[in-house]
């Protein structure tokens, strides 16, 4: 710490090192080694990343304390009904939140079902994507989501269909075995056996 109380992370001041840390020669000592064998080490982190880190972590903190402390303060204001109350809207609105989530997971369950009628499978986040809060808006869009995905597969399976179909016969290139030991000389039919051995197996 400093004449002003703070440490030497809130003032931005490195920390002297300790010569009995054997920690740290350790670290370095494998940090060495790493470097020298030409491992891939990660990036260290600049003072000025830590600096950033830490300031947005006490500014989190700080801002729960805050918000803890105005909480307080507004219950402390209260009397005993408005305190009751307060805590009965805010019991209510938890309750519906979880509400909410039950009816969306219900939701997903339900399409994930009805995908799986049609023979699809689709992770969760698209499915997510598709339902609503309403089961009837939610049955029109996984309807809609079954026609354009079944649309798209069948029109790339056409397009795959169209393609020219392959050409049957000898390739270019390749040879015959009589082409190979009409050969006459050996390194060139050594060559032409191992590069067509499927001609010999």
């Amino acid at each position: 710490m400093n004449d002003a109380g703070n440490t030497p992370i809130e003032t931005g001041e490195t920390a002297p090192e300790s010569s009995t840390d054997t920690g740290t020669k350790a670290d370095t000592g494998a940090t060495e080694k790493a470097r020298k064998t030409g491992a891939d080490a990660p990036e260290a982190l600049t003072v000025d990343a830590v600096s950033a880190m830490v300031q947005k972590m006490f500014a989190d903190y700080t801002s729960k304390q805050e918000a803890q402390q105005t909480e307080a303060e507004k219950l402390a204001g209260m009397n005993g009904t408005q305190r009751l109350e307060y805590e009965r809207d805010n019991y209510k609105s938890q309750l519906e939140a979880l509400q909410k989530q039950v009816t969306m997971g219900q939701m997903q369950s339900a399409a994930r079902a009805m995908l799986a009628e049609k023979d699809i499978h689709a992770p969760d986040n698209l499915i997510a994507a598709i339902v609503t809060a309403d089961a009837e808006t939610t049955k029109q869009n996984v309807e809609d989501f079954a026609k354009l995905f079944s649309g798209a597969v069948d029109a790339a399976v056409r397009q795959r269909l169209k393609s020219e179909t392959p050409r049957t016969g000898k390739a270019a290139g390749k040879m015959t075995k009589e082409q190979i030991f009409a050969i006459a000389d050996d390194d060139k039919r050594i060559d032409a056996i191992r590069n067509n051995m499927d001609l010999f197996q």
